[in-house]
């Protein structure tokens, strides 16, 4: 994808350009900019140099959005990123699409909310003991037990730190910085690399756990590994999977509960128990308050909680009683007395070696 060219012109991307975002969001605005090449090709507009008249590509910009919409097979998401694709390739267009966007808020507006729902926290408290008794329990000494104590530790990462799941999920061993010394308050640091909104708040960030039964946990699950070695040992899908059969396991699957959700829960939580707008946007990293007030849904997360029956409430509460001695301490065994990192140190090795031959 590149700049519009104009008569004559030489223009291309350099490199800076081409690596100012992610592979992945620059394959879709690509895709998002082919399909609509593709129907401009079956329209009027086809022998038309569009990108060259601001009024043309905004007209243009309008009738595909409108062609999208009356679609049943399209989606508000291409007609955002369509725009997007425009005034990413033609950058003399950016800032002077407004009747497209309007278009796209129209067309947003008329959409059914369908808000991210906050995970309550005794949920997570049933969550994590109901993977680590999976964990303890199983016999096999393997990457399918890592996975389950991985998983465990990571959902309270993610909900004491307020993450998204892109950014719990690339953390690794360098990225986290344990107190060293009886000097020190009891506070691991995470660094938080190339978030997603690294373009406004820069691309290293961080969070903290003040939490200091979790930093024990945390510390207990990356003893004696490589500061490569990834905290959690698989793809999002898999992590996706494993949260979801969690909480079919306690019967709590038709609360449509996604990984996604640790970050509004955990907000929404804050916000309940008296924290300030302001320290609420400073610790969740948030850039503006408009932006903070979508998490905090209290109503919701009540409504969430109030959906359990009587039976379910009663079973998760046993549960987290059961397991508060857990919650609080590790086992004290190491963790290589329940699995071994293996396949993460093999892949290690082979991506050293990789390095070394490219360099």
């Amino acid at each position: 994808m590149g700049p519009g060219r104009g008569p004559g012109a030489d223009v291309h991307e350099v490199g800076l350009e081409v690596t100012r975002t992610s592979q992945t969001y620059r394959r879709r605005l690509q895709q998002a900019l082919a399909n609509l090449l593709l129907w401009v090709a079956l329209t009027r507009w086809t022998r038309t140099e569009w990108w060259i008249d601001v009024v043309v590509t905004n007209q243009i910009l309008c009738e595909y959005i409108e062609h999208l919409h009356s679609s049943s097979s399209g989606k508000l998401s291409e007609a955002r990123h369509a725009v997007l694709a425009v005034q990413t390739a033609f950058r003399q267009h950016r800032g002077h699409l407004g009747r497209a966007w309007d278009c796209v808020r129209s067309w947003q507006l008329a959409c059914p909310t369908n808000s991210r729902l906050p995970l309550p926290f005794n949920i997570l408290q049933a969550m994590f003991a109901y993977t680590l008794a999976e964990a303890i329990s199983s016999t096999h000494h393997n990457a399918r037990t890592l996975d389950l104590f991985s998983f465990c530790v990571l959902i309270r990462i993610g909900f004491e730190c307020l993450l998204r799941p892109a950014e719990m999920l690339k953390l690794s061993v360098a990225d986290l910085r344990f107190p060293k010394s009886s000097w020190e308050p009891d506070v691991l640091v995470i660094t938080l690399r190339d978030a997603k909104n690294r373009a406004s708040l820069g691309r290293l960030q961080f969070g903290m756990v003040r939490d200091p039964a979790l930093v024990r946990w945390t510390r207990w699950l990356v003893d004696g590994a490589e500061k490569e070695i990834k905290l959690w040992p698989g793809s999002y899908a898999k992590f996706c999977k494993l949260f979801a059969r969690t909480l079919c396991r306690l019967g709590l699957d038709r609360l449509r509960l996604t990984p996604g959700c640790l970050r509004p829960g955990a907000a929404t939580r804050a916000f309940i128990d008296g924290c300030s707008i302001a320290d609420l946007k400073y610790r969740g990293r948030w850039r503006a308050e408009s932006s903070l007030e979508v998490y905090i849904q209290e109503a919701m997360c009540h409504l969430t909680a109030s959906d359990l029956t009587d039976a379910e409430h009663h079973g998760i509460s046993n549960l987290i009683m059961a397991s508060t001695p857990q919650w609080d301490q590790p086992p004290a065994l190491p963790a290589s007395a329940f699995f071994h990192r293996d396949a993460q140190w093999r892949g290690l090795t082979l991506a050293r070696r990789r390095l070394r031959k490219t360099s």
